[in-house]
């Protein structure tokens, strides 16, 4: 069952013929609890082929039912200049790596990590990392990607992936260390 917000906002970009077979397809009457089938209907909708942002609600609920390969094929046919263009890439890099194609989803994240604004920056190193992390690549490399100072909004879960590369380093002080200013 798909459990998240993604299908509830394709079936609002969908016509109201359209929104009415969604509806009539939930088993147990929740809308955010949608079945599969009905979550595939939805997103063959020959209506919302139009919509560009239905490429990226599309995309994310294929995600949710582990459709990695047509999810990608949605997410890569986004616009770039969508509104959903930033979120795009991090879901991209999410289904790709699903797929098993690690250097291919570090590549989306890393014209971010190279950006000069600041929050997408951040959030793709991060990105960055756990899917390193999640590929067990080298600490060396996976530190290398990290900002010597952090301040903000995601100072928290920096200081915390660097207590998990300590940990994994062996370096069980360090790691200490970060965990415990974690809890200041």
């Amino acid at each position: 069952r798909v459990r998240d917000g993604s299908w509830l906002k394709l079936r609002k970009l969908l016509p109201m013929p359209w929104r009415a077979k969604a509806a009539a397809v939930d088993a147990d009457g929740s809308p955010s609890r949608i079945t599969d089938s009905g979550a595939s209907r939805w997103a063959a909708a020959p209506e919302s082929r139009d919509l560009p942002e239905a490429a990226f609600w599309r995309g994310a609920a294929l995600a949710q039912l582990q459709r990695y390969a047509e999810a990608e094929q949605e997410f890569a046919s986004l616009p770039a200049d969508s509104r959903y263009a930033l979120e795009t890439v991090f879901s991209r890099a999410s289904v790709l790596r699903a797929l098993g194609q690690t250097d291919k989803a570090l590549e989306q994240l890393r014209r971010l990590t190279a950006s000069k604004d600041t929050e997408p920056a951040q959030r793709a190193a991060l990105w960055s990392a756990e899917i390193m992390l999640a590929a067990s690549r080298p600490a060396a490399e996976i530190t290398a990607l990290l900002p010597s100072q952090v301040a903000g909004r995601y100072a928290p879960q920096f200081r915390y992936l660097r207590a998990r590369l300590a940990l994994a380093g062996d370096d069980a002080a360090s790691a200490a260390e970060e965990f415990a200013a974690l809890s200041e």
